[in-house]
């Protein structure tokens, strides 16, 4: 009689939609009694998905920003200012920019600053 083989045990690494926005955007609040609130089972599971699921959550295409997990976890802590100026400035600090995002930086702050100056145009 043949025998029945067990299938091998894998790490499940997919993600749920509420998983991988705590990734990227990191817990959504504390507890009355100050814990994280997190759809992952224990901080330890949380950093084990961040590492298998690292590539898929890079790919974002915002120059300069990066998911909350890279700021916890790989530089061990999150820019002063908030927001994507302020994790553009930490990247280029700690010389993590890539060519094409500093170009891509550059042409925005040159949008952005012919923007006001057609605003002020308009306002006078």
């Amino acid at each position: 009689m043949p025998r029945l083989r067990r299938m091998a045990k894998t790490r499940r690494t997919e993600l749920t939609h509420d998983q991988f926005f705590e990734l990227w955007l990191g817990p959504s609040g504390l507890t009355p009694d100050g814990r994280e609130i997190s759809d992952f089972e224990s901080p330890f599971l949380r950093r084990a998905a961040w590492y298998a699921n690292r590539e898929a959550l890079m790919e974002d295409p915002t120059p300069g920003m990066r998911p909350w997990g890279f700021w916890e976890y790989e530089i061990g802590h999150h820019p002063a200012d908030v927001g994507m100026d302020g994790q553009a400035k930490e990247l280029r600090h700690l010389k993590l920019l890539s060519d094409s995002e500093k170009a891509q930086l550059e042409a925005m702050r040159a949008l952005s600053g012919e923007r006001k100056r057609r605003r002020r145009k308009c306002e006078a």
